[in-house]
């Protein structure tokens, strides 16, 4: 467990699911306890966001998905979970995704240093999948 500005960071359990599943309209992907490192923000005792980063973007660690429950935006969970994402691979080159109309992303990436490095149509009809990396270097 980590402790960040925003509060304790700590690598996801099955037992979070139940929560994990009540942060959004959106099921929680399971399967990423077993096929990704699952990072979960807790506070006051109850998880309010989650990062999933795998290791399938070309072979290159990838952010898969971020969320923070609403109550919880703009408070630091965001910024703590994808910090810890970076962090914890050794320097190595870290990539995600994000649809052009998230600017709520966009402003997180940029604030943390992230690069653009591309954009792909067709995901998404009308709303372009824009790629970012971060360098620790």
């Amino acid at each position: 467990m980590m402790t960040s500005a925003f509060g304790e960071i700590r690598l996801a359990e099955p037992a979070d699911i139940g929560q994990l599943d009540t942060l959004s309209s959106m099921r929680f992907e399971a399967w990423w306890l077993d096929e990704a490192t699952v990072h979960v923000a807790e506070l006051h005792g109850a998880i309010v966001g989650y990062v999933a980063t795998t290791d399938d973007f070309f072979g290159r660690p990838f952010i898969a998905s971020l969320f923070v429950g609403d109550l919880y935006r703009r408070r630091g969970a965001g910024s703590a979970l994808v910090t810890v994402a970076t962090t914890e691979r050794d320097g190595e080159r870290v990539f995600t995704s994000t649809n052009r109309s998230n600017t709520s992303m966009q402003r997180l990436l940029h604030r943390l240093d992230w690069r653009p490095c591309g954009i792909v149509d067709g995901i998404d009809e009308g709303d372009p999948e824009l790629f970012y990396y971060y360098d620790p270097d």
